[in-house]
């Protein structure tokens, strides 16, 4: 629905034509590589917190991790967040690359129609797989 907002006209319908096309599985289909993420992010930001507040507790020149306030608690949180994201990005790559592509198989799009989308609009590859990734979701708006 985010990345072909036209496909259905809200939720009860895709979930209907997703249930028609590929059966209840198709309804889950994605939950296993979603809740992998979530750990692997969630496993990352905990781990790092740790070496984050000792991060903070250096810069502001505290003797122990305890007497760091709730705001330099949450920037501790913040610095974790970066490592955290680092994992989680190529996970959410490919996700919008898998949705993008069974989307436009549905719909009878190709990479060869994004190409000549992406020509149009004179927009030269820069960043390597974030361009292509993002200009494949300008594409399907």
């Amino acid at each position: 629905m985010q990345t072909f907002p036209t496909m259905y006209r809200g939720f009860f319908d895709c979930s209907v034509r997703t249930y028609r096309q590929e059966g209840l599985p198709g309804l889950y289909q994605g939950t296993t590589p979603a809740l992998l993420a979530n750990v692997a992010e969630n496993a990352v930001l905990f781990a790092c917190y740790g070496f984050c507040q000792q991060l903070v507790r250096q810069l502001f020149g505290l003797s122990s991790v305890l007497e760091l306030s709730d705001l330099q608690s949450a920037l501790a949180g913040s610095f974790s967040s970066v490592f955290s994201s680092m994992v989680l990005c190529p996970a959410e790559l490919v996700k919008c690359r898998m949705q993008a592509s069974h989307e436009m198989k549905v719909t009878g799009r190709t990479a060869l129609a994004h190409h000549r989308y992406v020509t149009a609009l004179g927009i030269r590859p820069g960043f390597g797989e974030l361009h292509t990734s993002h200009t494949a979701l300008v594409e399907a708006l």
